[in-house]
């Protein structure tokens, strides 16, 4: 049998259609191989191959009476630990069991199993998604497939370095700040945040709901496209694409203007970075586009009232908590928890008016005569976890610079994918997000699977997965 783990979920899905692997076999090789991988980066908080080995054996017998094929039949996934099951409640990495989840109908998970995707398990993340490192005192570090002295980036941690170290072909995570992208990045797979409200966020446990999205993490652009697509067929009537994202994806940007982003939060690079990050421009180049240096001015601006937003928020969620059951919370979390406090009522109404001037004004500016914007989606090399665990200054710094080149981003509430681009010296992955205007999803991914053409950073295979 073909090497499931190989294969992704373009190609898992073409295979398992034409009956050259079946789903149960496909689940029982994914469900061995994430224990192996788990063993490596502890990147699992929970695995249930019984449930999923059920399903598949329910998808071949519902195709054996001649019911159609879902989108995504008989692929298996898995999920960050914020999304409710119907056989557990998620932690969001912390030690409590009853978290509050968004309300509404539908959720990701839903839409998933309508496309008839197989849930495999849940991954690490952040204590309470409220970090950006994949560093978590109570269910330990996630550790990098690449290198595991290193950082995975949070606070989808564990998400992607499954997919990262070939466990699976996607995975489900969210982004608030940057939670998909950044591990993404770090981990050298893809991780894609569309439109803020493209995707309901129902039955997910948010962090700050006016800016949490549900984010995709894969190893090749098209495959994010193709699970978005899933996903948006659940998505509210109104906000539903006429045309399923895949169909668009040509493999060319023709048309297409790029502008480089240049401002502070995406220019302080560390050396190496940048080497990687002007030599992805390069390639961009080649593709016969255009680059143009976008000057950006008003991020600052959107990066503290974004911070604003968060910490009310994140507040409104856990001030409870933070009274009854102080010590269930690790100390840095809990004082970034206290320090939530600071803002008045007043500072929230304000940044929440400012946005969507603020939206508007970088509309008019940054999208004046370019189409998509690229920037680098880390501006400084990956941090060992030695390092962080045992100097908070480091590791504030780096969260700091993490959220930087992120969380305006999500505060304006435009899609935004990162691709990996290369390696630095001591063989971590590097990767450069494209921007997008609202709701131009389809052209970020046509920028990104361009380059994925010209490249093939994103067929490099991590030491884990050879020693698996």
């Amino acid at each position: 049998m073909t090497d499931p783990s190989l294969l992704n979920v373009e190609q898992l899905r073409a295979a398992l259609s034409a009956g050259v692997v079946d789903p149960t076999d496909v689940v029982a090789a994914m469900a061995q191989r994430s224990r192996a991988v788990d063993a490596q980066t502890n990147c699992f908080v929970a695995l249930d191959e019984t449930a999923a080995l059920k399903q598949a054996a329910s998808l071949n017998a519902q195709r054996a009476s001649g019911r159609p094929a879902g989108l995504l039949w008989g692929v298996p996934y898995v999920h960050k630990d914020v999304f409710v099951t119907s056989s557990r409640h998620p932690a969001a990495g912390s030690l409590f069991s009853e978290l509050p989840v968004a309300f509404g109908s539908g959720s990701a998970l839903t839409a998933l199993d309508s496309a008839d995707a197989i849930a495999l398990g849940a991954t690490t993340l952040d204590e309470c998604s409220y970090g950006a490192t994949g560093l978590n005192d109570h269910h330990g570090d996630c550790r990098n497939p690449w290198d595991d002295r290193f950082i995975t980036g949070g606070s989808s941690s564990g998400a992607a370095a499954a997919v990262a170290a070939r466990a699976v072909p996607f995975a489900i995570g969210s982004d608030t700040a940057g939670s998909t992208r950044i591990p993404a990045a770090l981990c050298g797979v893809v991780g894609f945040k569309p439109t803020f409200g493209r995707l309901r966020t129902s039955g997910m446990v948010p962090l700050s709901p006016s800016q949490d999205t549900v984010g995709v993490i894969a190893r090749t652009v098209r495959d994010c496209a193709l699970v978005t697509d899933a996903l948006d067929r659940h998505a509210s009537p109104r906000l539903r694409s006429s045309r399923a994202l895949i169909e668009g994806i040509d493999g060319s940007v023709n048309n297409l203007k790029i502008g480089i982003c240049c401002h502070p939060f995406f220019t302080m690079q560390d050396a190496e970075t940048g080497a990687v990050i002007s030599q992805a421009l390069r390639v961009i180049e080649r593709l016969g586009v255009n680059l143009k240096e976008q000057f950006l001015s008003g991020l600052e601006d959107c990066d503290a009232a974004a911070a604003v937003i968060t910490w009310m928020e994140v507040r409104e969620a856990y001030a409870g908590l933070l009274r009854t059951a102080p010590q269930k919370f690790s100390p840095s979390t809990r004082l970034r928890l206290e320090m939530a406090m600071a803002p008045t009522a007043e500072d929230y109404r304000l940044a929440q008016a400012y946005r969507a001037g603020a939206l508007r004004a970088f509309f008019d500016s940054a999208f004046a005569d370019v189409d998509v914007l690229v920037a680098p989606t880390v501006t400084l090399a990956t941090p060992m976890i030695a390092l962080l665990s045992t100097d908070p200054k480091e590791s504030v710094k780096t969260t700091t610079a993490f959220l930087r080149s992120n969380r305006c981003i999500s505060y304006l509430g435009l899609p935004a994918l990162s691709v990996p681009v290369g390696f630095t010296s001591q063989g971590l992955p590097v990767g450069l997000q494209f921007i997008g205007k609202p709701w131009a999803e389809l052209a970020v991914l046509r920028c990104g699977a361009a380059y994925q053409a010209a490249t093939d950073w994103h067929m490099q295979l991590p030491p884990s997965s050879n020693n698996s």
